[in-house]
C-alpha cells in the first residue's frame, strides 16, 4: 500500500528527532501488551517484530500524512485507504485511456494495438492484459463502464479489505482512548515487543 508503505524521512521534524530510542520507559501499568496482541492483524504483529524501526517510520508516514502532530483518528484512516485506491482507480484508468486516440472514451483493440506498438517491450504484455481484462463483454472494445468497472477491482485487489482492515486496526495503538494514534504512542508500544523489552 502506497501510502502506509512508502518511506518518507519525517522523523527529525516532530520536536527533534523520533525514534524508539527517544520514547519514555515502559512500564506494564500504562498498557496491556498481551490485550494489545490480541487486538492486533497476525499481519501486523509480524511487521511489528520482525522490523520496528520501520514499523515506526511507516506509521509515522501515516500519521503525518493523513492527520497531524497531534496524532491520526479514524477519519484520517478511512481518508488514506481512500486515496490509495483512488490511485490505483487512476493510474489504471490512464493506462489504457492514453490509447483512445480518437477521444470517444472508449479503447478499441485496434488503439490499444497502436499503443502497444509505442510500449517498450516490457509493457506491451501488460496493456494486452490489462485490455482484455477490461474488456468485460469480449466486443474488442473497453467502453467507459467497463473501464471504470476494470479500475474499481483493481483498486480493491490492490488496497483490499483485509488490508482496510489491517489499517483501521492501527486504531489499537491509541493507548490513552482519545481518539488519536500518537507517535508517542507506537514508539511505546514498538519498545514493548522488541526482544529487550
Amino acid at each position: 500500500m502506497r501510502r502506509f508503505f512508502v518511506m518518507v524521512s519525517v522523523m527529525a521534524g516532530l520536536s527533534g528527532a523520533v525514534s524508539a530510542q527517544d520514547a519514555p520507559p515502559i512500564s506494564s501499568s500504562q498498557f496491556d501488551v498481551s490485550e494489545l496482541m490480541q487486538n492486533l492483524p497476525e499481519r501486523t504483529l509480524k511487521t511489528l517484530r520482525k522490523a520496528p524501526d520501520k514499523f515506526i517510520e511507516d506509521a509515522v508516514t501515516l500519521i503525518l500524512g493523513y492527520g497531524s502532530e497531534a496524532g491520526i483518528n479514524l477519519a484520517g484512516i478511512e481518508q488514506s485507504i481512500a486515496m490509495d485506491r483512488a490511485y490505483v482507480r487512476a493510474r489504471e484508468m490512464r493506462r489504457l485511456m492514453v490509447a483512445d486516440l480518437d477521444n470517444d472514451y472508449a479503447v478499441s483493440l485496434a488503439e490499444i494495438r497502436v499503443l502497444i506498438a509505442a510500449e517498450r517491450a516490457g509493457g506491451r504484455g501488460r496493456l494486452l492484459l490489462g485490455f482484455q481484462a477490461a474488456d468485460q463483454d469480449s466486443n474488442n472494445v473497453v467502453s467507459q463502464q467497463e473501464l471504470h468497472n476494470f479500475s474499481q477491482i483493481r483498486a480493491l485487489d490492490r488496497v483490499s479489505e483485509e488490508d482496510a482492515a489491517r489499517l483501521r486496526g492501527f486504531m489499537a495503538f491509541d493507548l490513552d482512548g482519545d481518539g488519536l494514534v500518537q507517535v508517542d504512542e507506537v514508539i511505546m508500544v514498538v519498545q514493548a515487543f522488541r526482544p529487550e523489552a
